[in-house]
């Protein structure tokens, strides 16, 4: 799925960029503020059983906020943007089959730099793909007790590819997207010198509107 979404993504900027460069009318410039939420989760559960007992990261909302820049011609679009994303993610750990589970907080913030190639129709529709930078800024446990014991090997940096559909309607800008990371974000944590394994970090869905300033 990762070797597909990454052909994917290429394929479509390597396209875009041609057809951008070749294009006859001049681009035009947009800029703007930019909100929107995303349903994520901090990894997938390992598919091997942990010798500690097992582990869940549910699904939550995140929220980010910034920038976009979008060159346009009559039919394709390069949009750059600078995203701050917020999440309060849980952990659920059960230490033993049937036991209760231990539930952690977590703080997590990310600056990202997605780069979409987009193409138009019909003026106001847009299909979209690209490249995502992201970096991890914060992660934080919440709960004092396990603070200090807790410890990860979380990446710092990750790409992943994005693919998705907007809708220009005057100035606003809607997009939906779809995001599978390239690089795996979250291998393994350990908390109380305990480490749990995980499979990776799972796809993200993400609904942003953006409001164009000139």
């Amino acid at each position: 799925m990762k070797n597909f979404s990454f052909s994917f993504v290429l394929t479509v900027c390597i396209l875009g960029f041609g057809q951008m460069a070749s294009a006859q009318k001049t681009p035009v410039f947009q800029l703007g503020p930019r909100i929107g939420v995303a349903s994520e989760s901090l990894f997938d559960a390992a598919s091997t059983p942990n010798p500690f007992g097992a582990i869940k990261s549910d699904p939550t909302l995140s929220y980010h906020g910034g920038l976009y820049m979008r060159l346009q011609s009559r039919r394709l679009s390069l949009q750059p943007e600078l995203l701050f994303s917020s999440a309060a993610s849980s952990l659920q750990l059960v230490n033993q089959p049937g036991g209760a589970a231990q539930v952690l907080n977590l703080d997590v913030r990310r600056v990202s730099i997605p780069v979409v190639i987009g193409i138009r129709f019909f003026k106001i529709f847009r299909m979209q793909a690209g490249p995502s930078f992201n970096n991890l800024s914060q992660l934080k446990l919440r709960d004092a007790v396990n603070a200090t014991s807790f410890e990860h090997n979380f990446r710092k940096s990750e790409i992943s590819g994005m693919a998705g559909v907007g809708l220009d309607l005057g100035n606003l800008v809607l997009d939906l997207r779809y995001q599978s990371p390239l690089t795996d974000f979250a291998p393994e944590f350990t908390i109380g010198g305990q480490t749990f394994q995980t499979d990776g970090t799972p796809g993200t869905w993400m609904i942003t509107a953006g409001f164009k300033l000139f």
